[in-house]
């Protein structure tokens, strides 16, 4: 039986117990994504670790010159046979932080803007 991938190892400061930022349920889901990020003017693929309807984690499959307040353009492949996105389907989102893993790829926190989209039962769906 094959293990699932934990994710990226990435090195970050947890909040002390009881001290939860997010206003969202974030859900442990592992799908393809394409960012597109306008200022570099390049697409990049990855995949999600984590998901909810404020946000993303995200390790993408290369590092790139990408920072905290960076604007981005995200598509998730909620299905798990959708491989292409229209630019309709991408999501705005603002970048939180950008973290180094130990497999040469960097996770990107992303927190979504103006998404006013009920993404809690797709994500459960997907899940």
């Amino acid at each position: 039986m094959a293990s699932r991938d934990p994710g990226p190892s990435i090195s970050m400061t947890e909040a002390p117990m009881g001290c939860e930022r997010r206003a969202s349920e974030r859900l442990d889901l592992a799908r393809p994504c394409k960012t597109y990020v306008p200022r570099i003017g390049r697409y990049l693929a990855g995949l999600t670790w984590n998901v909810s309807s404020g946000g993303a984690l995200l390790q993408l499959d290369r590092p790139a010159p990408i920072e905290p307040g960076d604007r981005l353009f995200v598509g998730v492949a909620l299905k798990r046979r959708q491989p292409i996105f229209s630019s309709s389907e991408m999501m705005e989102a603002g970048v939180v932080r950008v973290l180094p893993t130990d497999n040469d790829s960097i996770a990107v926190a992303i927190r979504f803007i103006n998404a006013e989209l009920d993404l809690e039962s797709d994500l459960r769906q997907a899940a």
